[in-house]
């Protein structure tokens, strides 16, 4: 804590999650031990009819949904939490979801929400998430709460960690001290879950034969969420002045990854899609409207999926499929029938039914386990890095849509935009400084390229020459490269 901080005996925690929300209190017991718990939160899950009346039916749970529904029957009002998350199915324009994602950003009109929403910007939208927690939870402890910290994952920049930041002030938490002072209410989230491990390891929750913190260890924190993926590394040892105090080091952050079960949901609702069009092969004038409502059938297939996904987790931790180790998917053939998923689509009013197996999934999946990375993902994130810091306009848009629209693949349609697309326009003025920008983000050849290198062109040159001399294509310093020679007036190979 900040010596200059006023604080109160209640400790809060919140997780501002892109699917789902937690808060948390942490209490001491009289040994001195830390416990937390999470805190059960009332949110609508339903509605009834009384007397004429439409009513909200309130249940208490531990998540909270990271969904709000704003209700244009009273005046765009916003619904939080799992009543706004059903919602979605049949409400899309009127129900934000995974608004995480879109930390930073300040136009999210994009997004197609309706112009009527009140909320704007992705603090504002995030906000009325906390705000529903901070309520609820002070109505719990007879306490108003303005003192809260709240985790982000390690990547966000700046900008990114202000959205959270400007939401904690909007829904009422204290962000400042009384001498203007920024109060440290930004935790991130691999931070709190090692704190959290070596709380209950010396709580004895956990075993010490899990991560022995007698002595110092260097931990990999890997946090696959609901849109970002956290993959750090820190040292964590004991202080030498304080053995008592256990001391957490960054010694690396993995760069901002837009990964989550977002991507896991929206694969399988694609494909999906894909099922429910060959179920009405045979009737084009069905087929026709089914494509022409795609993005409403899209928002009800984007819950079928995300349903599936939790049954099929919820059967790998009951041991349903099997603890057999088949390709690292742990499934077993015996007696696995699969998944059964379906239903009336409504904004369509045909029926879709669907069934996957264990090779369905994998093949849904496979593009997001990395089974075909090689280095050339390096030359890539180089690619989009540098044109994004050279012009200052989003990296080659329209290729990153079409990667996404081929499941992610590496396709002959990909390739072919990335050879003709003339997007992009590299700037001559800012050759000079590169060199340094370079060796910052890449080891690749740094030396070499330090000494030889004379401007960009040589540099992708370099990049070029290397890639193909390990066996295989990259198209995206083909990209470069022949942006480049577009610039320098050179016809194109």
């Amino acid at each position: 804590m900040m010596a200059n901080e006023k604080i109160t005996d209640l400790c809060i925690g919140i997780d501002l999650g892109t699917t789902n929300s937690v808060l948390a209190t942490v209490n001491q017991k009289p040994n001195g031990d830390l416990v937390s718990s999470v805190v059960d939160l009332k949110r609508a899950v339903d509605v009834y009819t009384c007397n004429g009346q439409v009513k909200p039916q309130f249940e208490k749970r531990s998540t909270l949904p990271s969904c709000i529904y704003y209700n244009e029957d009273k005046g765009y009002y916003p619904v939080v939490g799992n009543f706004a998350k059903d919602r979605y199915a049949v409400r899309p324009h009127l129900t934000v979801k995974s608004i995480k994602s879109h930390m930073g950003e300040k136009d999210i009109s994009h997004l197609g929400y309706a112009d009527e929403l009140p909320d704007k910007t992705p603090a504002e939208i995030s906000a009325r998430i906390l705000q529903h927690m901070l309520k609820e939870a002070s109505g719990i402890f007879h306490h108003q709460i303005q003192d809260a910290v709240i985790t982000v994952p390690a990547n966000f920049d700046s900008i990114m960690v202000k959205a959270p930041r400007d939401a904690a002030a909007l829904a009422g938490i204290k962000v400042v001290n009384d001498d203007g002072t920024e109060r440290p209410i930004i935790l991130e989230e691999p931070k709190a879950v090692l704190y959290d491990f070596i709380n209950k390891a010396a709580n004895g929750e956990i075993s010490n034969y899990i991560l022995d913190l007698s002595t110092k260890k260097n931990v990999m924190v890997f946090d696959l969420g609901g849109g970002t993926l956290d993959i750090t590394l820190h040292e964590v040892r004991r202080r030498e002045d304080n053995p008592e105090i256990i001391k957490v080091d960054d010694i690396a952050i993995n760069r901002y990854t837009l990964l989550g079960g977002d991507n896991f949901d929206q694969a399988l609702a694609e494909k999906m899609y894909d099922n429910f069009l060959l179920q009405y092969a045979n009737k084009e004038d069905i087929v026709r409207k089914l494509k022409k409502d795609k993005k409403a059938i899209m928002s009800q297939l984007l819950v079928y999926a995300e349903n599936l996904k939790l049954d099929l987790s919820t059967s790998v931790e009951n041991g349903g499929i099997g603890s057999s180790d088949n390709d690292g998917w742990g499934w077993d053939d015996e007696g696995q029938d699969g998944f059964d998923v379906g239903g009336n689509v409504g904004s369509t009013g045909y029926s879709y039914d669907d069934h996957f197996t264990q090779e369905d999934l994998e093949t849904v999946f496979r593009p997001f386990m990395g089974e075909n990375l090689s280095s050339s993902v390096d030359y890539f994130s180089f690619g989009i890095i540098m044109h994004e810091y050279l012009t200052g306009k989003n990296p080659f848009p329209e290729t990153i849509k079409i990667f996404a629209e081929d499941n992610f693949r590496i396709t002959e349609r990909y390739l072919e935009y990335l050879r003709t697309g003339r997007q992009n326009v590299f700037e001559s003025d800012l050759f000079p400084e590169i060199h340094e920008w370079i060796d910052q983000l890449t080891t690749f050849d740094s030396i070499e390229r330090m000494q030889k290198s004379e401007n960009l062109f040589n540099i992708a040159h370099k990049l070029r020459e290397r890639v193909n001399a390990l066996g295989y294509h990259d198209v995206n310093t083909d990209f470069l490269w022949n942006q480049l020679r577009e610039y320098r007036g050179e016809n194109r190979q």
